[in-house]
């Protein structure tokens, strides 16, 4: 039997709230989220975030937020995946922060770097740790077409939970819902998603059968689960395959967005996609 309409507003909560924790997940654990790192300086502790994403038509600042001006710093950097001498950059400060530069790449290009630190008494400290930090640059997408682009992502999700949970309660507004959800990831996905990956990095498209993005992928998936859960429900609501593409589409922005995206070959001078999550 179908919920009660009175109590439906709770699955609708229940949606958006579920809508905002994926959301909010795929927002702080993709590869080109800031990198956040605290560290101590002479007894005080800092916290600075080292980008890792950044438009491709100017050069990357980054920035230690410390003003001292006994302490210095270097950047250490060079070309992701290439067996090359690192570079060194200095630290200047200017404004009250410690500032140094990362030279532009191309769209999909990616950099390695460390930051050292020395201390008033010149002892180095690699607040990156063992290991380096790598940033993907990006063409500049339009503002207006990525709002678009994210609303849709973020409506596509939202009506694929309701919808879902619709299947749970079997109600009869599923198949009328399922249309929505397919149509909505349509649209946010495999029609703007494109143009923006166009724009950021100069292809339409890197999934199956062109190659492993991760994030086209498991978009051209979930999509094919929510099509097929409404193409078999416009007879008779197939409330189990409902069930199904809600749970794949949770899964799959469970991966880390930009996972094994997009990524410029040196060796090459090709485009390609990334075959470590890490990146």
């Amino acid at each position: 039997m179908a919920e009660n309409k009175k109590n439906l507003w709770k699955w609708w909560a229940a949606a958006l709230l579920l809508t905002v924790a994926l959301g909010y997940y795929q927002r702080v654990t993709g590869p080109t989220y800031d990198q956040k790192l605290t560290f101590k300086i002479e007894g005080t502790e800092y916290t600075v975030k080292l980008p890792r994403s950044h438009n491709s038509t100017s050069d990357c600042p980054v920035i230690i937020p410390l003003n001292d001006t006994k302490v210095g710093a270097k950047l250490i950097w060079r070309r992701y995946k290439m067996d090359e001498t690192y570079n060194e950059v200095a630290f200047i400060n200017k404004e009250g922060h410690l500032v140094a530069y990362l030279p532009k790449q191309p769209p999909a290009g990616k950099l390695e770097y460390s930051v050292v630190l020395f201390d008033h008494s010149g002892k180095p400290s690699q607040i990156t740790g063992n290991e380096t930090v790598v940033i993907r640059f990006k063409g500049e997408v339009p503002a207006w077409l990525l709002i678009i682009h994210v609303i849709f992502m973020m409506g596509g999700m939202f009506f694929s939970n309701i919808t879902g949970f619709y299947a749970i309660i079997k109600h009869p507004s599923f198949t009328k819902l399922a249309f929505i959800t397919t149509a909505v990831l349509l649209i946010g996905g495999l029609v703007l998603g494109p143009i923006v990956q166009k724009y950021a990095f100069g292809v339409f498209w890197s999934g199956f059968p062109f190659g492993m993005d991760l994030t086209d992928n498991k978009l051209l998936v979930t999509f094919l689960f929510w099509f097929a859960a409404w193409v078999m429900s416009i007879k008779k609501p197939n409330f189990k395959l409902g069930l199904a593409a809600f749970v794949i589409l949770i899964l799959m922005y469970l991966i880390p967005h930009s996972a094994m995206g997009s990524e410029f070959d040196y060796k090459t001078n090709t485009l390609g996609t990334s075959k470590q999550i890490r990146d």
